[in-house]
């Protein structure tokens, strides 16, 4: 009888243990299970950093995981603790604070982020507009937006706290943030702990768009008389800068306009479209051409911007392509889906070339095979498709100010200002060899 009755208490406490152990393994399951978060851009490892609060919260990363478009996947140590960075973004010119002017397209974007952009699963940053020296008090990060060679007519903001992370920031290339001849003595007294650029070697890097190979841009296929199905007209170019570039653009474009039909829009020709941005002028115009010239202002490293991928890439044209060497068009571009300027001995021969691919679509139609292996990814960089979660790779950046691995040093130093060929060319004709 004693036996049974013990037997009996044990049984009974074993149903009583048994569901919260359920439970408990339930739970663990859940939090193993949780999907990892992801941050776009290239630059920044979130490895073992802190938030620097009194948590002392660690972010742990146990999977770091980066391709060639900079995404990192990683599991953060769950914390019921919520971690919060503030964030000014600095605009040289004034006109985020006035709400006009186009030197901070993002503003228009973040404005109405009143509650902050989430970034891993505790942790937010809250965004702070202003151009006032005084509101830098309290903040984690003070980001300066340098638009082509502008500085606050006040002066910059004298060196506050240490701990504050300053960030230089710019989608220009470095021959039109700062012109040579005139560097301001402002901007060049300027020192931040990082640059944040386009281009791969900054602290931070968000491209103005990469090719992700997978999910294809078309999925039917097409003949080569459908690829030209309805491009009625050879190349296009539209341009408003007609004055100093790093090199012969503009007499580049009228030699090329000899050798083949080439219509040119805006102030450098003498073809317009209203309203500038809208479908009419940025879609069905583009459509019209086999070719889109896609001819930056600067030659320099990475520099690739809003013309090889908004109207072409995006349009299913093909362009033709300067700025940047040979190699960045490969590593951001889809594979065989551009003509590079510099694979030419000279004018004819690349004007011979493009006439044999009009005469020939089962040829032309070639530079659109990539279109069913993946697609094109349009960032806009920090423009007219600012994605907000990319103000999340501050975060990396200000805990390593503050552990002192990221130390201020003036921005003009950066090796971002040395990624540039040569200097720019100001004589006229011709006179220039690509690289």
């Amino acid at each position: 009888m004693l036996q049974f009755l013990i037997l009996l208490t044990i049984g009974l406490l074993w149903m009583d243990i048994l569901p919260r152990l359920e439970t408990k393994a339930k739970t663990a399951s859940h939090y193993r299970g949780l999907a990892p978060q992801r941050f776009t851009g290239w630059a920044g490892s979130h490895a073992n950093v802190t938030d620097g609060k009194s948590s002392g919260r660690t972010i742990m990363t146990t999977k770091d995981t980066f391709n060639r478009f900079g995404e990192i996947s990683e599991f953060t140590s769950a914390s019921e603790e919520h971690c919060r960075y503030k964030i000014q973004l600095y605009d040289v010119r004034g006109a985020l604070v006035k709400g006009k002017g186009n030197s901070f397209h993002f503003n228009r974007i973040l404005k109405n982020l009143t509650a902050g952009v989430p970034c891993d699963r505790n942790c937010t940053v809250e965004v702070v507009f202003g151009n006032e020296k005084n509101n830098f008090t309290g903040m984690d990060a003070v980001v300066f937006h340098i638009f082509m060679n502008s500085v606050p007519s006040h002066g910059l903001p004298a060196v506050m706290n240490p701990d504050q992370a300053w960030v230089f920031c710019s989608w220009e290339s470095p021959r039109t943030s700062v012109f040579p001849g005139r560097k301001e003595p402002k901007l060049t007294g300027l020192t931040a702990n990082a640059v944040w650029t386009y281009h791969r070697a900054s602290e931070i890097t968000t491209p103005y768009g990469f090719y992700k190979p997978g999910v294809p841009m078309t999925h039917e296929a097409k003949t080569s008389d459908e690829w030209v199905q309805g491009k009625t007209k050879v190349a296009l170019w539209v341009a408003s800068n007609c004055g100093v570039t790093s090199w012969p653009r503009l007499s580049f474009v009228r030699k090329l306009q000899r050798y083949i039909p080439l219509d040119i829009y805006g102030r450098c020709g003498n073809l317009t479209c209203r309203p500038r941005t809208s479908p009419k002028c940025t879609v069905d115009l583009v459509r019209k051409y086999k070719f889109y010239l896609a001819l930056e202002n600067s030659e320099c490293e990475d520099y690739i911007t809003e013309k090889a991928w908004e109207k072409p890439l995006m349009q299913g044209v093909v362009p033709i392509v300067y700025g940047a060497r040979r190699e960045d068009y490969e590593n951001l571009l889809p594979p065989n889906s551009f003509i590079y300027v510099g694979d030419f001995k000279d004018m004819e021969k690349l004007a011979d070339y493009l006439k044999m691919l009009d005469r020939h679509p089962d040829l032309y139609s070639k530079y659109f095979e990539w279109r069913y292996k993946g697609n094109v990814i349009y960032t806009g960089a920090m423009y007219k498709t600012f994605d907000p979660s990319r103000l999340c790779h501050l975060i990396p950046v200000i805990e390593k100010v503050r552990r002192g691995e990221l130390q201020r040093k003036p921005v003009l130093s950066s090796d971002f200002f040395q990624t540039c060929r040569k200097e720019p060319f100001l004589g006229k004709g011709l006179r220039w060899d690509p690289w």
